[in-house]
């Protein structure tokens, strides 16, 4: 956390977010392709077998991109989401004003029964870790779309938000 002179808060947090069956599928599609390819080339094609340094390349690239954190950047009412993907990539996948945001509360909260029912897209930035407390965000993003928004802030980030807007947020029980 930082807050600088003119009483503006900073505070980031970086969360790895956990592989999930899909992502454990797809780094044994590109091993097992690797390995065919591999055969292949050799069976095929032996005097191409330099070849094979640059299939198994791009493999350990595929299953390098696997690896997916967020980053929060929550700076006076604005929160930036960054997805960074194979520790190199980096993304912006949204950036939500306090002004848009009806309810923060945490994902087991009976606050956030209310909105159960209803035509929300979902966006799911969270860690995927049960060990982790997750949160929910729902107002009108973008263009007036109800959105709900999970991400998995500390506790910190969460009492930033909730001195700058304590209406709208909802501290952990």
């Amino acid at each position: 956390m930082y807050n600088s002179s003119s009483g503006d808060v900073f505070c980031e947090v970086m969360v790895d977010h956990k592989k999930g069956m899909a992502e454990y599928l797809k780094t044994a599609l590109a091993i097992v392709a690797g390995i065919l390819l591999t055969f292949a080339l050799m069976i095929f094609m032996p005097a191409l077998f330099i070849l094979v340094i640059a299939i198994w390349g791009l493999v350990m690239f595929f299953i390098r991109l696997q690896r997916t954190e967020y980053e929060y950047i929550f700076t006076s009412g604005s929160l930036d989401i960054d997805k960074i993907s194979g520790a190199f990539r980096r993304k912006r996948k949204m950036t939500v004003s306090m002004e848009q945001m009806e309810l923060v509360a945490p994902e087991d909260s009976h606050e956030l029964d209310k909105y159960e029912h209803g035509n929300y897209k979902v966006y799911d930035y969270s860690a995927n870790d049960t060990a982790m407390k997750n949160y929910v965000i729902v107002g009108n993003i973008g263009n007036e779309q109800q959105v709900k928004l999970i991400f998995t802030p500390d506790e910190n980030m969460v009492e930033r938000m909730y001195h700058y807007s304590p209406r709208k947020v909802r501290l952990s029980d």
